[in-house]
């Protein structure tokens, strides 16, 4: 009688253990997971690019001057000498950074060339817009800028769908009792070219007409007045928006 009585009472401690251990089992698997961070979060956190990093990963075929290497070496100068570093491009001719931020890196490519990187915040907290700015100068005052759009990853992007590229009417500022028309601009006026710039300090952009240095000095004074100096843009957060001149 005392061994069945043993029998039944480690058997019986055998399952209280048994169900303890199914407990505890439950109670892990079913414990409410830890708290994430929002997935947009750390997307900025980690993978925000700066304005130099945009520089070393921009495709080779918008900038076809410097090879990855070649700006690798003008970075790794800059960063850890604080100092200008003169490096010979693929035509041997001398390229340098001017000046660099975390958002912002100004190139001087050659001696008619520059190129300008801005990193574009994002209104809802996302990943920027890389815009850069590719200015061809050779001194006579007609410089010419191509402004392109890439994503965070360096993906080229559709311009046109982040910034209203200007029509040249957008320059001319005739009142109704002027005596130039419009046509009399478009004639002295048969092409155009703007040179872009954007601030290190702001998200703003300018555009000048610069074909307008082209025209002869009775030309100049008779247009001249007519003209707006300069339109401005400005980042909002999702496109570069065009505002009204004043």
């Amino acid at each position: 009688m005392n061994s069945l009585r043993h029998t039944f009472t480690s058997g019986g401690q055998r399952i209280k253990a048994t169900l303890a251990t199914l407990a505890i089992l439950l109670s892990v698997i079913f414990a409410p997971a830890p708290a994430e961070a929002k997935k947009s979060d750390m997307q900025v956190a980690v993978d925000t690019i700066t304005a130099a990093q945009a520089f070393l990963r921009m495709p080779q075929q918008d900038l076809d001057l410097l090879s990855t290497s070649m700006r690798r070496d003008m970075l790794d100068y800059m960063e850890q000498r604080d100092s200008v570093y003169k490096k010979a491009n693929v035509f041997m001719g001398l390229s340098w950074i001017e000046e660099m931020r975390p958002d912002y890196i100004k190139v001087h490519l050659s001696d008619v060339s520059n190129l300008v990187i801005k990193v574009l915040p994002d209104s809802k907290g996302g990943l920027p817009v890389v815009m850069s700015i590719y200015t061809i100068d050779d001194g006579n005052d007609t410089a010419d800028s191509t402004v392109k759009f890439f994503s965070n990853s360096m993906q080229p992007l559709a311009a046109k769908k982040l910034m209203k590229m200007p029509d040249p009417t957008e320059f001319y500022n005739l009142p109704k009792d002027a005596p130039l028309s419009k046509r009399d601009l478009e004639q002295m006026l048969p092409f155009y070219t703007i040179a872009f710039s954007v601030s290190p300090d702001s998200d703003v952009m300018t555009g000048q007409l610069t074909s307008a240095n082209l025209l002869s000095t009775e030309q100049s004074e008779q247009i001249k007045p007519y003209l707006h100096s300069k339109l401005i843009w400005r980042w909002d957060g999702r496109k570069m928006q065009l505002e009204k001149p004043e």
